[in-house]
């Protein structure tokens, strides 16, 4: 009987660790998963975040991608024609110049998802 009660009890206390706030880590996670295999930039809490072989971190001077647009510190980007637009929360951009934002994706793969399922 005490057996069963202790095996009980640790099974009690292992199950919480598995427990997690899926909304909150679901969102970090599918913010950064749009940049997962591409380098970019990246507009998040306000900073724009620059991802490189991996490795996450705050920009800090201009980066120039490869169509000829450039990315600014304070998340203002100068387009390859010329006009100017400040980065919004989740907007990124891929080192080839391809522009998204991850809400507008997430809204778009659950589209496709329910158009997908119904079919």
């Amino acid at each position: 009987m005490k057996k069963v009660l202790i095996a009980l009890f640790a099974l009690g206390l292992t199950s919480g660790s598995f427990a997690q706030d899926s909304t909150n880590g679901m969102s970090n996670m599918s913010q950064m998963h749009t940049m997962q295999n591409a380098d970019g930039v990246i507009m998040k809490n306000g900073k724009v975040l620059q991802r490189r072989a991996g490795q996450v971190a705050v920009l800090t001077q201009n980066l120039v991608l490869a169509d000829g647009t450039t990315v600014m510190p304070a998340g203002t980007v100068k387009m390859k024609d010329g006009t100017t637009i400040t980065m919004q929360e989740g907007d990124y951009f891929k080192m080839d110049g391809t522009k998204g934002n991850v809400k507008t994706d997430q809204n778009s793969m659950s589209g496709k998802m329910q158009t997908d399922t119904a079919k």
